[in-house]
């Protein structure tokens, strides 16, 4: 089990979804990074056959962080 804190929130890696490094906000701003989370292991064990999932969306400093740390080949394997 990983955990990486970021600002105030410690997430556990072992339910992270989904990470988008690049989600368009629609304007001109710079981009986010989205993080999709389960609140825990049975969030994508439900009878209904939907995660159930919290995103938590990060810009600035810490997106760029996050970006590093997910283009690390150190912390992510890479298929393309």
């Amino acid at each position: 089990m990983g955990f990486l804190k970021i600002g105030d929130i410690v997430l556990n890696t072992d339910y992270i979804a989904a990470v988008e490094l690049n989600a368009d906000n629609g304007s001109e701003e710079e981009s986010y990074v989205v993080i999709l989370m389960g609140a825990s292991e049975a969030s994508f064990k439900t009878d209904t056959g939907k995660m159930e999932l919290k995103e938590f969306r990060f810009s600035g400093k810490a997106a760029e962080k996050i970006r590093h740390h997910f283009s690390d080949p150190n912390q992510v394997h890479y298929l393309l």
